[in-house]
C-alpha cells in the first residue's frame, strides 16, 4: 500500500471512529493532548502522525493502531487464521486426534473419572 493510500485510509478510519462517538476534532485533541491545529493539519495534508501520537489517537477512540491503518480489527485477522486451522483439522479425523494429544496430552478424549 502506498503512503498516500495508507494516510487516506488512516484519516477515513479516524473520522469514522470519531464520528461514531460523536467526537469533534476538539474533543479528540482534548483526549489525546495533541493540539487541535496539529490534528487538522495532519488531516488536511493526509499526514501520518508519529507512532506515539497515533497510539494516543487509537486509545482515545477505543481502537487499535492496526484498525486505524488497515480498517481491520486484530481479532478479524486472528479469527481468519483460527478458521483456517479448524478447516484444515476437520479434513482429517487423524489430525484432530493428533492435535488433541498435543494440546491435552496422550490421554486426550479418555475420561478421568475415578471412584
Amino acid at each position: 500500500m502506498r503512503n498516500e493510500e495508507l494516510s487516506f485510509k488512516l484519516w477515513q478510519n479516524v473520522d469514522r471512529c470519531r464520528e461514531s462517538y460523536g467526537y469533534t476534532l476538539a474533543d479528540l485533541s482534548s483526549f489525546t493532548d495533541i493540539k487541535e491545529a496539529k490534528l487538522k493539519n495532519w488531516r488536511t495534508r493526509m499526514a501520518i502522525p508519529q507512532a506515539d501520537e497515533l497510539y494516543r489517537i487509537a486509545r482515545a477512540l477505543n481502537t487499535t493502531v492496526e484498525f486505524l491503518l488497515t480498517g481491520q480489527k486484530m481479532n478479524e485477522t486472528y479469527d481468519i487464521r483460527v478458521r483456517a486451522i479448524a478447516d484444515w483439522l476437520s479434513e482429517d479425523e487423524g489430525r484432530v486426534s493428533a492435535m488433541e494429544k498435543i494440546i491435552f496430552g496422550e490421554k486426550a478424549g479418555q475420561s478421568s473419572v475415578s471412584s
